[in-house]
C-alpha cells in the first residue's frame, strides 16, 4: 500500500535485521511492530535513540496506545497506530511525522535565526547578537547553541545532545554540556523574551518567540 502511493520501502522480518539494515542505510521514518522475533520493537527503539539518532518512529501495534511505555520522550517513539485502525489513519500519522522531519532538516539547514526582535545567531560566523551586543562564540559552544536554535520550544535529552557532541554520554559529558548551557544563558540573559531551562527527566529547551 505505502508503495503504491509513492513511498520507498524497506521491509525486514524481525528486530535483529531492522537494526542491521537501519544503520546501513538512510532513512526518513522508522515504522515498527513491537512483537518481533529475534529483538522486540522496544529494545530496537532503545538502540536507536541511544545513539542519538531523530529519525521519527512510529509504532504499528495490536496493543493500546496507553499501554506502550515506548511512546513519548521517555520511551523515544513519536506516534503510534493501532493494527486496527483504518488504513488512512496510518498515512495520516506518517505524513505528519514526515513533515515534522522536513522542518527539522530545514532548521537544521539555516545559518542565521532569529529568536527575538532583539537576538539572533549566526551559525557559521559563530556570533550570537543580543540586545545589540554582538558575542563571538567558541567552536564548541556555538554547536550546542545551533542544536538548541535548530530545535528550540523543544524538549532535547542530555543524552541526545551529548551523542551528537561527543558521540558518548555519560557523567562528565553531561557536566562539560551544564557548564555550555550556564554560558549560553548568562550570555542570552539580556534579552527576557528568550529562556534556557533545564526540565525534568535530564533535559534542555530553549524557549523563544516564533518570529
Amino acid at each position: 500500500m505505502l508503495s503504491d502511493l509513492g513511498y520507498d520501502v524497506h521491509a525486514v522480518e524481525n528486530g535483529v535485521e531492522a537494526i542491521k539494515s537501519f544503520f546501513r542505510g538512510e532513512y526518513d521514518i522508522v515504522l515498527l511492530d513491537m512483537d518481533m522475533p529475534s529483538m522486540g520493537g522496544a529494545e530496537v527503539i532503545e538502540k536507536i535513540r541511544e545513539r542519538g539518532v531523530r529519525v521519527p518512529i512510529v509504532v504499528l501495534s495490536e496493543f493500546d496506545q496507553y499501554e506502550l511505555s515506548v511512546l513519548g520522550k521517555d520511551g523515544g517513539a513519536d506516534d503510534f497506530v493501532s493494527k486496527n485502525w483504518p488504513p488512512q489513519s496510518l498515512l495520516i500519522r506518517l505524513d505528519k511525522r514526515l513533515r515534522d522531519t522536513l522542518k527539522r532538516v530545514e532548521e537544521g539547514e539555516r545559518v542565521v535565526f532569529r529568536l527575538s526582535a532583539d537576538t539572533t545567531f549566526d551559525k557559521d560566523k559563530r556570533v550570537l547578537i543580543v540586545k545589540g551586543q554582538k558575542q563571538h562564540l567558541k567552536p564548541m559552544l556555538a554547536k550546542v547553541m545551533w542544536m538548541l536554535c535548530t530545535r528550540k520550544n523543544e524538549d532535547i535529552t542530555i543524552k541526545e545532545l551529548c551523542m551528537w557532541l561527543w558521540g558518548v554520554e555519560n557523567e562528565v559529558k553531561a557536566s562539560e554540556l551544564s557548564s555550555y548551557i550556564s554560558d549560553l544563558r548568562k550570555k542570552l540573559k539580556p534579552d527576557e523574551s528568550i529562556e534556557l531551562l533545564r526540565g525534568f527527566g535530564g533535559t534542555y529547551k530553549l524557549i523563544t518567540m516564533e518570529l
